[in-house]
């Protein structure tokens, strides 16, 4: 009887061990993947501005992903936002954009480090006249022109499949 009972008691904690092993490496990983999406780092910024004509913008636009942390499986398929004007009495959305980084299944951000890409962004200011003569008056004056990113989304391949993750509003720097 003594034999049998210590044998339950030892095999309960062996499955009991085995369980906790089994079960930790997937919640260890899904840990480190919501980690790894929450911390991912954007940054877009305009390296020129050219007027082509009266009423078009050619944007020189370079963005860059970083994941800062150690998960590896975040694939960068595009990112989306809606390039703004907000000045002083004109708040104007100018563009949506979409940059591509790679077709399904995405361009692979590897744990420390960073991927860019660059974009010409072509904006018709034809029916915004007032965006136009706004834009200028800021290049005429040496400042800094109030374009802000707003509705920004990153799309993502992961191992749960494709997924939009949201991000905060941001203005667009200059080089």
């Amino acid at each position: 009887m003594k034999i049998s009972k210590n044998f339950e008691i030892y095999g309960f904690i062996l499955i009991t061990i085995i369980s906790i092993v089994t079960l930790w490496n997937p919640t260890a990983n899904y840990l480190q993947f919501y980690n790894g999406i929450k911390e991912l780092t954007l940054k877009v910024t305009r390296s020129s501005l050219t007027f082509i004509e009266e009423d078009r913008v050619l944007l020189a636009l370079n963005a860059t992903i970083c994941n800062p942390t150690r998960y590896m499986g975040i694939r960068i398929v595009s990112l989306m936002f809606r390039l703004c004007l907000i000045d002083v009495n004109v708040q104007e959305e100018l563009a949506y954009v979409r940059i591509w980084f790679k077709e399904e299944p995405g361009e692979l951000i590897e744990p420390y480090s960073s991927i860019s890409k660059k974009y010409d962004l072509n904006i018709n200011l034809s029916g915004k006249r007032e965006c136009a003569a706004i834009i200028k008056r800021y290049i005429e004056n040496a400042e800094k022109i109030p374009f802000y990113l707003v509705d920004i989304r990153i799309d993502i391949f992961t191992f749960m499949g494709r997924m939009m993750i949201p991000y905060e509003n941001l203005p667009l720097d200059e080089v």
